[in-house]
């Protein structure tokens, strides 16, 4: 009959107590965005005219829609990799946001238009019609739950409800181009940064820099993807991957490891100086 005596699982016990195991580390580098700066990641070159000054883009998480500015331009198609591959006719608008909703449904809003358009795979069509004042050049998206729409018209903040009645109006400070909605946040965009703004306090949360981009007339952000127009051709745009932070579970350190082996092998050699002393015949 094998008998452990009582101190021997208690030496063991304070064995594995000394091991340092390194728990897992969170590594986030901001509160809203995966990096400090960016550059572009892909590029976007239109087939038929220049993107100009006012250019509007919106990704599905399938096909990239990007348009230039101007009435009756088309809307230009591009897959996930930023191959173009067709041209819509039916776009014909002189938008000035492009946005979808989580089925990936692409919309639109117009220079000096109060509607928000839906696009039905032919042709815009009237979705609502947005009440109150609202800018002639601006920039209208859905909010992150899909229960609303909201819009910044120089520094007036407006929100609607999806039959397009006013549920809010705030006086913001905010300054810079309106580009859209990540989560909770609303992004502008000024002199090469990014910025992201606490739609519950409006107080700055994030910012970060996009390598290359410059203020022009229109840029836009849509699903971890923020559009700009190249300076240096504007027949071209740049698009920046800027998904939202992640955690990520740091790897154990060379030291570490080598530490947590010791100590698996002090471990070992407890158990088998405990056995051979715990051990008495009956």
């Amino acid at each position: 009959m094998l008998i452990a005596r009582g101190g021997a699982f208690a030496a063991i016990t304070a064995v594995v107590a000394a091991i340092a195991i390194p728990a897992a580390a969170e590594a986030t580098t901001g509160v809203v965005f995966g990096a400090s700066s960016y550059t572009s990641s892909m590029t976007l070159a239109s087939p038929i005219q220049s993107y100009q000054a006012a250019s509007v883009t919106a990704y599905n998480g399938g096909y990239i829609m990007g348009t230039g500015g101007g009435a009756g331009r088309p809307l230009y198609q591009y897959n996930s990799s930023g191959t173009y591959t067709g041209t819509l006719a039916g776009g014909g608008l002189d938008d000035r946001s492009l946005f979808t909703d989580a089925s990936g449904t692409l919309y639109a809003r117009q220079y000096s238009d109060n509607r928000i358009l839906k696009w039905n795979g032919t042709s815009f069509v009237t979705q609502v019609t947005l009440q109150g004042t609202l800018g002639t050049q601006a920039g209208v998206y859905l909010n992150a739950a899909g229960t609303g729409y909201i819009g910044l018209d120089n520094n007036t903040l407006r929100t609607w409800n999806l039959d397009g009645t006013v549920s809010n109006t705030i006086a913001t400070s905010l300054s810079g181009i309106n580009v859209g909605i990540l989560g909770n946040y609303m992004l502008m965009f000024s002199g090469g940064t990014l910025s992201a703004y606490d739609m519950n306090s409006w107080t700055l949360a994030d910012q970060t820099t996009l390598v290359g981009a410059t203020d022009s007339f229109f840029q836009s952000y849509s699903n971890g993807y923020f559009f700009a127009v190249d300076p240096t051709n504007n027949t071209k745009m740049m698009a920046y991957q800027v998904g939202p932070a992640s955690s990520a579970s740091a790897v154990p350190e060379p030291a570490s490891w080598a530490m947590m082996i010791g100590g698996f092998g002090m471990v070992g050699g407890a158990l088998r100086r405990k056995r051979r002393l715990s051990v008495r015949f009956g």
